[in-house]
């Protein structure tokens, strides 16, 4: 237990250090251009760093399937499952697949069947334990993940997603119940080759 509160410190003291030095004049400034991912809680499981990943291109089209970084923590005395994850945004459904299987795949802004097809529809997260899923260099650090949620079949009304917009997700655990999260959609390194609309979320 005390292993876990150790993590979550670390995580929040590296999003914060992040935040900090995310001023106009900060060394930041000129690097990896991103939005911060958000962050949720729901009963004894604690979600952090929760975003879309930027599309290759400047956008993602009707049907594409979007990979996401969640970090899920579990900070009860009792294990727990991500059962599902929805958003009429994404009415393809979810799936968590090997992160292997995503180069160039998964971020395709085409609507194509899905090499990530076949991927694990539950995550179990033992008490006191985290599951990191996506991470993949965010300001927390965490390096790249061996496994990534992806969110299936991009709605043909909500499309063309672009970075900077969000979308409503709702993660649902067997026995933490479920919560709602307006999740954002990262920025790429070539921010000038994306298009961050100057409008809200997509029509779901």
């Amino acid at each position: 237990m005390s292993a876990l509160r150790a993590a979550l410190v670390a995580l929040s003291a590296a999003v914060l250090t992040a935040a900090c030095a995310a001023g106009q004049h900060a060394q930041t400034a000129l690097e990896k251009p991103s939005i911060d991912g958000t962050e949720g809680s729901v009963g004894n499981i604690k979600l952090v760093d929760v975003s879309l990943h930027s599309p290759t291109g400047s956008s993602y089209a009707a049907g594409a399937d979007v990979p996401m970084t969640v970090y899920i923590a579990n900070t009860g005395n009792g294990a727990d499952t991500l059962t599902n994850v929805t958003s009429t945004v994404f009415p393809g459904g979810w799936q968590v697949v090997s992160t292997s299987t995503l180069t160039g795949a998964a971020s395709t802004p085409a609507a194509s069947p899905s090499a990530a097809s076949g991927g694990a529809t539950t995550v179990p997260i033992k008490a006191g334990s985290a599951v990191g899923l996506g991470l993949s260099g965010l300001n927390t650090g965490g390096g790249t993940s061996k496994q990534t949620l992806v969110l299936n079949g991009l709605a043909k009304q909500s499309a063309p997603l672009t970075p900077g917009m969000s979308v409503k997700i709702t993660f649902t655990f067997a026995n933490a119940g479920q919560t709602t999260l307006t999740v954002p959609v990262q920025i790429s390194k070539a921010p000038d080759e994306q298009i961050v609309p100057a409008s809200g979320a997509p029509t779901a």
